[in-house]
């Protein structure tokens, strides 16, 4: 909990960089026309559609927009839930691939350069956060054949692909796993489950 909250804090630290700015002109939009999501152009020649920007962190944020109104620093404390659950799966990770080092695992993965500066208002570390989240539960469905785990996998794997396209790199990993496992009906549920959601979308 701790490392999250110090990963969010300084995040909140930092100007709005990079592609903040763009995506901020789809959670303005959003937080006003929730039901309209790309309805607009931006910049009054591309229409918003065409940005690349799948809706599931927008609508968060743009919750954060309509709660806090327009406060950088509180809109970027709101992304700690994406904080923890990417902390809390990369400990479960650890723990399962590498029993006894997992603490400096996570400790040194969370401050390294490849997710301290890329928080920011972004779509990448939401995404891997869901990721990661549906990996674990994959491995837990794989190993408990549960079915209601498998469905509840294909939804969070649904949900990452919407955060971020690469999000379908899970469903990769969890291919992978279901080679090794022979689980292959399962991760034939999941990879169902994710693309309808993304394509329905």
């Amino acid at each position: 909990v701790m490392l999250s909250l110090f990963l969010t804090g300084l995040n909140a630290a930092k100007p709005l960089t990079v592609d903040d700015s763009v995506y901020y002109l789809l959670v303005d939009h959003i937080a006003k026309e929730p039901l309209d999501p790309y309805g607009f152009y931006a910049w009054d020649l591309q229409p918003a559609n065409t940005i690349l920007a799948p809706p599931v962190f927008l609508y968060w944020w743009a919750l954060g927009v309509r709660l806090f109104g327009h406060e950088p620093e509180l809109w970027k404390l709101w992304l700690l839930p994406f904080s923890l659950l990417l902390v809390f799966c990369l400990h479960a990770l650890g723990r399962r691939f590498a029993r006894g080092m997992e603490m400096p695992f996570v400790f040194f993965l969370v401050l390294s350069s490849a997710v301290l500066p890329c928080l920011n208002l972004m779509l990448d570390l939401p995404a891997l956060a869901l990721s990661l989240l549906a990996i674990l539960m994959f491995l837990r469905a794989c190993a408990s054949c549960s079915v209601a785990l498998t469905l509840a996998t294909g939804i969070v794997a649904g949900i990452a692909t919407q955060t971020k396209y690469t999000a379908f790199v899970a469903i990769g990993v969890m291919m992978l796993h279901a080679l090794q496992t022979g689980q292959w009906r399962r991760w034939a549920v999941v990879a169902g489950m994710a693309s309808l959601m993304f394509v329905g979308w």
